[in-house]
């Protein structure tokens, strides 16, 4: 009998044991991470009752409109008044798998992740449309693990609580595309 014959049982068992583990402390590791950054989340009530900020429109005594005063420049509308075009757009340049996946883009998690570490490469995200909506409504616009945490859990609570069409409603309402304009 060959010796690796032999221990074949006691490292098949060892293996076992270290990725149970292994797998345990990262279960315990998002627990600990959700325990500590619930507080700092939006409740499911304070989500339904989302508020876009839009700007004092003034007008003249014919109903001209003559200034906008506000930080942000903005007129809300619904998902069905965004015509269909419009929408296919900005899931194709976005996230082209926006209706398929639960939040999380994994594989282009793990491209980013592959792109980013190689030195010299221009930095890639792999932000979904559900965590930018999430980033735009309720967080900052901070580069910190503190923040990209708070966008993992409150990315999984709003894939639970909107619908899809929802969800890309608000994005279309809170993306922003420069000098103080938001959404389409």
């Amino acid at each position: 009998m060959s010796p690796l014959v032999k221990y074949l049982p006691k490292l098949v068992y060892w293996l076992a044991a270290l990725l149970l583990g292994g797998l345990m402390l990262i279960v315990a590791g998002i627990a600990g991470a959700y325990i500590y950054l619930q507080p700092s989340l939006p409740s499911v009530e304070a989500m339904r009752r989302i508020e876009l900020q839009v700007p004092l429109r003034v007008y003249s005594r014919d109903g001209k409109l003559i200034a906008q005063i506000g930080e942000q420049r903005r007129i809300p509308v619904t998902y069905d008044e965004v015509p269909e075009m419009v929408r296919q757009a900005f899931i194709a340049a976005e996230d082209d798998q926006f209706f398929q996946h639960s939040g999380f883009d994994y594989p282009g998690i793990a491209r980013s992740l592959l792109v980013n570490v190689v030195p010299g490469r221009r930095l890639q995200g792999a932000s979904t449309i559900t965590q930018q909506t999430a980033r735009n409504l309720f967080l900052t616009q901070d580069r910190t693990w503190r923040r990209k945490g708070q966008e993992m859990f409150l990315t999984y609570r709003i894939e639970r609580e909107f619908t899809k069409q929802e969800i890309l409603g608000l994005y279309l309402n809170v993306i922003s595309f420069g000098k103080r304009t938001y959404g389409v």
